[in-house]
């Protein structure tokens, strides 16, 4: 890379609020979704079948 030419790189993040639900799956009273699935090994997984 040529020393003249400075590349420079910003991140940039945007927060939504959200109205927290008792009834919702991920953040309410009793969440039932607790983890991420891996898509791509689960397919893999039954391919293997």
């Amino acid at each position: 890379m040529h020393p003249e030419i400075e590349i420079k790189m910003k991140m940039l993040f945007r927060t939504v609020p959200v109205k927290h639900r008792d009834s919702c799956p991920i953040c309410g009273t009793t969440p039932t979704i607790d983890h991420l699935i891996d898509y791509e090994q689960a397919a893999c997984d039954l391919k293997n079948h």
